[in-house]
């Protein structure tokens, strides 16, 4: 099986800011199949508030899925800092701030199962959408 991030080539995504008409550059720079890595790619400090992580998913033949999660539960990141949005084995509370792993790496716990399970023949698609207000 191709692992998963070679289906999902790194992209940065630049994210249209209405009303103050700010630019933020995210970058998805890692996907498994339990977590996904996002780099604030710019120097400044940046409010994930009203940001989302969204993507859709299909199997084969199968129907499209599609989810989300919301950034904002991780505050503002620092310019050039990472998040990890990872879903904790048998956790099934709403998604909460939580460093990952070790301290000083930002991070969004979700529940297990939350991202879509990859298969043999997986087609994901993933972006980073959202306005500040």
């Amino acid at each position: 099986m191709t692992p998963v991030y070679l289906y999902l080539a790194p992209a940065i995504v630049s994210l249209l800011l209405m009303g103050c008409q700010r630019t933020a550059a995210l970058k998805v720079t890692e996907v498994g199949p339990n977590y996904v890595e996002i780099l604030l790619d710019q120097p400044d400090a940046f409010n994930l508030t009203n940001m989302k992580l969204q993507w859709i998913y299909r199997e084969g033949n199968a129907q499209s899925v599609a989810g989300e999660v919301d950034l904002g539960v991780a505050g503002t990141l620092q310019g050039r800092q990472y998040l990890v949005i990872w879903e904790e084995p048998l956790y099934a509370d709403p998604p909460v701030a939580q460093d990952y792993r070790a301290p000083f790496i930002r991070g969004i716990k979700v529940a297990d199962g939350l991202f879509p399970p990859y298969g043999n023949d997986p087609s994901v698609s993933m972006v980073v959408r959202g306005v500040q207000i």
